[in-house]
């Protein structure tokens, strides 16, 4: 292949993957905004926009003074969240959700006064989690749009 082929060839195929690049992300903004629960007025969609930042994730300085971290499972069905009542100890929580609903894509966790956060789950996957470090205390975890569709995250001193 001559030297201007080469040249040509290079530059057609630097071009192509930007303008794949700025389509992907054009789609991608297109989805996001027509899930954008900011344009909703319902109460439940006020409740997320309060929590509407994932759990904060813990830092690898903060999970060696406070131990390891302690996973729990919740997976939403229709009918509701399951396990019911969740059992942990003080500290880092890493909360998995799968979600075998057809509803919210998240759940929030909020103790008695006010949401703490969201446990999200990805686009187009049925799963998400998110790390938080928990106090000793009763924490509910539900669905934003279905208040009743709860389980309860139990944290013993």
């Amino acid at each position: 292949m001559s030297q201007n082929k080469k040249i040509l060839f290079w530059s057609a195929a630097a071009v192509t993957s930007v303008l794949a690049s700025a389509v992907a992300l054009a789609v991608n903004r297109t989805i996001v905004a027509s899930l954008n629960p900011e344009k909703s007025t319902s109460a439940a969609s006020e409740a997320l926009m309060t929590a509407r930042k994932p759990l904060a994730s813990a830092s690898p300085q903060l999970a060696q003074s406070v131990g390891p971290v302690q996973m729990v499972r919740f997976t939403v069905y229709d009918e509701g969240i399951r396990p019911a009542v969740a059992h942990v100890s003080p500290g880092l929580v890493a909360i998995y959700l799968d979600d075998k609903s057809t509803h919210a894509p998240s759940l929030l966790l909020a103790n008695d006064q006010h949401p703490l956060g969201a446990i999200n789950r990805a686009l187009g996957r049925s799963r998400g989690h998110s790390t938080i470090l928990l106090t000793p205390g009763r924490y509910s975890i539900y669905e934003p749009n279905r208040r009743t569709n709860a389980a309860t995250l139990v944290v013993a001193p």
